[in-house]
């Protein structure tokens, strides 16, 4: 049994760089979202937007919001506890979230004024 105040006996293998990667990808995330919601919300409303995919885009922009923040979060949970399994869920997340960023770079809706 340790006594109160001596140094752990294994080393710590949180990783700094991931822990700074995930806190401001979840700033530049938000900031995406927000962009891409005010851009989504304008050829709404404004230009000649084709009713049938204006309610497909709409639902990837919320499967967007809610796989990314969990994403971060089991990956910010996974580094801080130093636990493969949400490390794992996160990685794993990062499938959905390729294929909404191909989404959005290549399949989104281009509306011409």
């Amino acid at each position: 049994m340790q006594a109160a105040g001596t140094a752990r006996s294994r080393p710590i293998l949180t990783s700094l760089p991931l822990e700074i990667f995930l806190y401001f990808g979840g700033w530049w995330d938000f900031f995406f979202w927000i962009l891409s919601i005010l851009i989504f919300i304008y050829k709404g409303n404004t230009l000649p937007y084709p009713q049938q995919k204006f309610a497909a885009e709409f639902v990837v922009q919320w499967l967007f919001l809610l796989v990314e923040p969990t994403r971060l979060f089991l990956g910010s949970k996974g580094n801080k506890t130093e636990q493969s399994g949400p490390l794992l869920f996160s990685v794993l997340l990062c499938g959905p979230m390729i294929a909404f960023f191909v989404y959005y770079l290549q399949f989104q809706t281009y509306v011409e004024a």
